[in-house]
């Protein structure tokens, strides 16, 4: 028996020495065999990087035109201050809050969504600001929700008299300074809830995080769900970014609540069933695979305007801000695109003020965050307040979430990290 076992464990070291052998002689060629595989890999991204540059050039020549910008801008003068959010007394503490994600003026003033000290919550407020007092009017007051248990997202200006506002439980409407839960209808959960607002034919739409849906608000204060995109939304797709009316119809931004994935898309509604009209190259928008998030859409002049998501590796040149006239997509001052601009992970609002296009940047790091106007050359120039490009304390990113106007006074707010919630507003001289 003894001599059995001695013969197995000699067969047991002869063969580990053998594959000691084997490895000694193959894994070289086995080092260089993965070190060209993966520079192989690389090369084909950075192929695939650069065709993607390609391609928005190709497509530029079917970007629809803007409206062409008269008189001076109205950032040659004038002036940024902090409304709110910098710890003076005025307003919120200043490391309360991680960010101010709607912004929205009712009944002649602003107001502001407010979510910290963390990304979703757990405190959720909406407070009333202006140049003499800052106040909170949501979250535990007027009949609002629980503050401490909590986060707000966007804000939606109805009338004269009405506020929406996309809290974690629902749907919450201001009216004569009283808050009602308006959610009838709605199917909502710890992991799904209202985030994005429009109107269409005169009726408030309300976009879904967590279960992508459009739901229209009816009489009685009653919701009902429009159909969803035969197929659904999309692999990937977890949240309506954004909405809006243009030409008639509505159209829905969409992407996945993370840095990654493919799920940027746009898709418009004409009153009976989805098509989807942006992303994958569709009508010569974005083909770029990978892009998560639509960020943004609005309306200027016979366009519509996209903001997309900015991945670390795309081309320098490449655009950010693409044109739909209904028809064809075009891509926004590709090869212009400033080198801030070109770092920003995120490009999250896009706004006309006094007849010129303003978007918004930031970064999931420490990047600086940036305000940028479209000038007459096709050109992106930098008009945000000198705080952008210095971050407060402690970690996390920091970016202008959403812009704002009461046709005077440009209102950016911001997000990133503890503390960066704040309210920033330029006055024009």
């Amino acid at each position: 028996m003894i001599l059995l076992w001695l013969l197995i464990l000699l067969a047991a070291v002869c063969g580990l020495l053998l594959a000691a052998a084997v490895l000694r002689r193959w894994l070289p060629r086995l080092r260089a065999e993965f070190r060209q595989l993966r520079a192989a890999a690389r090369a084909v991204e950075a192929m695939a990087v650069e065709r993607e540059l390609g391609y928005q050039l190709q497509m530029a020549v079917q970007t629809p035109a803007l409206p062409s910008p008269s008189g001076a801008s109205p950032f040659d003068s004038g002036r940024w201050t902090v409304l709110a959010g910098k710890g003076d007394g005025r307003g919120w503490p200043a490391d309360a809050f991680y960010k101010v994600r709607g912004l929205a003026m009712h009944r002649g003033a602003l107001h502001a969504s407010l979510t910290g000290p963390k990304a979703d919550g757990p405190g959720g407020q909406v407070w009333r600001l202006s140049d003499e007092a800052c106040t909170q009017v949501g979250g535990d007051l007027a009949g609002s929700w629980r503050a401490d248990d909590s986060f707000v997202d966007h804000l939606f200006s109805l009338d004269d008299n009405t506020l929406l506002a996309a809290e974690k439980t629902g749907v919450w409407r201001l009216s004569d300074d009283r808050w009602t839960h308006i959610s009838e209808g709605l199917a909502l959960g710890e992991k799904c809830g209202p985030y994005s607002f429009a109107s269409w034919n005169g009726q408030v739409v309300m976009g879904q995080w967590g279960h992508p849906r459009v739901a229209l608000l009816g009489a009685n204060n009653q919701w009902t769900y429009l159909p969803d995109p035969e197929g659904g939304w999309g692999a990937g797709a977890r949240t309506i970014y954004g909405l809006v009316a243009f030409k008639g119809m509505l159209y829905a931004g969409t992407g996945t609540g993370r840095l990654t994935g493919p799920a940027s898309a746009v898709w418009r509604y004409d009153g009976t069933s989805w098509e989807k009209v942006g992303g994958a190259g569709i009508r010569g928008s974005w083909a770029r695979e990978g892009l998560p998030f639509v960020l943004s859409l609005g309306v200027f002049g016979e366009c519509l305007v996209a903001t997309v998501s900015r991945p670390e590796d795309t081309p320098k040149g490449a655009s950010s801000v693409w044109l739909f006239d209904g028809d064809r997509w075009g891509p926004l001052a590709v090869g212009a695109t400033p080198a801030l601009m070109a770092e920003s992970l995120i490009m999250n609002d896009a706004i006309v003020y006094k007849g010129r296009l303003v978007v918004a940047t930031g970064h999931g790091t420490r990047r600086p965050a940036q305000i940028w106007m479209l000038d007459g050359s096709h050109g992106w120039r930098p008009v945000g307040p000198p705080e952008l490009g210095h971050p407060g304390p402690g970690e996390g990113g920091w970016w202008v979430y959403r812009l704002c106007t009461d046709g005077e006074r440009l209102y950016a707010s911001t997000a990133g990290h503890r503390g960066a919630a704040k309210v920033f507003c330029f006055t024009p001289a």
